[in-house]
């Protein structure tokens, strides 16, 4: 439910910045949520092999890690949609006399229903088809793939090695990896931390292995001081050195690579 406050909330501000009332996208946002959720579902009953059929109840699942994508994807996809119908004047004019207030319930009428008509005949769609509601297909489609990946020694490999490269090139990796870990590696994580799951590959282990081991921080650091017989070079890491022992890294992996390429550039 947060990913849907926060991505209804960030899709409307960034792409339909004219509006005045974007707590209203993301109430749209919610509510289209809401109607693609299962209502009706067989709970697994604990340490038996019986199974009950739950109806008119929330399936709770889907609130949490296994709702990551059709949260994103539906709540985007819902503000999008209202956006675009409101810029079509697909609304009710009433004349000037009316409070603005009323005035801008009443326009949102329009767009509002035939939004949520979409989404409920996209869910009727998805289980008359394939027998799963929306998130549910969305999990099968793209989140389980995903996740699937994310646990091979490969994915591992790449994030960690572009990791320091990006900041190499003075791009934050946090800004390239970050939503791609909040769909995998941190998924990963609240897995473990509910006992649902034994992952070796999260974000914490990524925190307590290779972030906090200093091999962005510390061994340049020392290898520089060490083997280096660059005077900028040495400077640098003299003032890197202290925030490196406790895992600061942007002393070195952005200064090194900017004041170097400045140096390289005055010379030349």
């Amino acid at each position: 439910m947060l990913l849907v406050v926060i991505f209804s909330w960030e899709v409307s501000t960034r792409f339909f910045r004219d509006r005045t009332e974007h707590m209203t996208d993301v109430l749209f946002g919610l509510a289209a949520f809401f109607i693609s959720i299962p209502w009706n579902f067989q709970y697994a009953i604990p340490n038996t092999k019986r199974t009950i059929n739950v109806l008119n109840y929330i399936d709770i699942q889907y609130l949490g890690t296994q709702g990551v994508f059709a949260a994103i994807l539906i709540s985007g996809c819902a503000v999008w949609l209202y956006n675009k119908l409101m810029q079509r004047n697909f609304t009710i004019k009433l004349p000037d006399s009316v409070p603005p207030a009323v005035a801008q319930s009443f326009s949102s009428l329009i767009p509002g229903s035939i939004t949520f008509g979409v989404f409920i005949i996209l869910i009727g769609l998805s289980t008359a088809c394939t027998g799963k509601t929306m998130p549910a297909l969305f999990l099968s489609i793209l989140q389980a793939p995903a996740l699937a990946i994310s646990k091979t020694n490969a994915f591992a490999f790449v994030s960690q090695f572009t990791w320091g490269l990006l900041q190499w090139f003075g791009i934050h990796p946090t800004s390239i990896w970050g939503a791609i870990f909040g769909m995998t590696w941190t998924i990963n994580d609240t897995q473990n931390m509910l006992g649902q799951a034994h992952h070796i590959f999260s974000t914490l282990f990524m925190n307590f292995s290779t972030i906090a081991a200093g091999a962005f921080s510390l061994s340049p650091v020392l290898t520089i001081l060490i083997a280096s017989k660059r005077v900028a070079a040495r400077k640098i890491t003299k003032v890197a050195l202290l925030p490196a022992i406790f895992n600061i890294s942007e002393p070195i992996t952005f200064g090194l690579p900017i004041v170097l390429n400045q140096f390289t550039s005055f010379h030349l």
